[in-house]
């Protein structure tokens, strides 16, 4: 697989995403697409719950502290 495509290329993933009828009724919260409309299984890490929860408070945090409250 080319690690760089054009722009034609680039987007057939995403035009599938939005208009297959395979997945038209289907629920694709979490799932993960890659060239050209492949569907494959997150890395560990991003499935990790406790990361997840990690990571959201070091944004939080993190936002706080550049621009002030949420």
């Amino acid at each position: 697989m080319a690690m760089a495509v054009g722009p034609k290329d680039g987007s057939l993933t995403q035009l599938y995403a939005a208009t297959s009828p395979e997945i038209e009724d289907g629920d694709l919260r979490g799932r993960y697409f890659i060239p050209i409309a492949n569907e494959i299984l997150p890395s560990g890490y991003a499935r990790d719950e406790k990361l997840q929860e990690k990571l959201w408070d070091f944004s939080e945090n993190l936002v706080k502290e550049k621009i002030g409250g949420i």
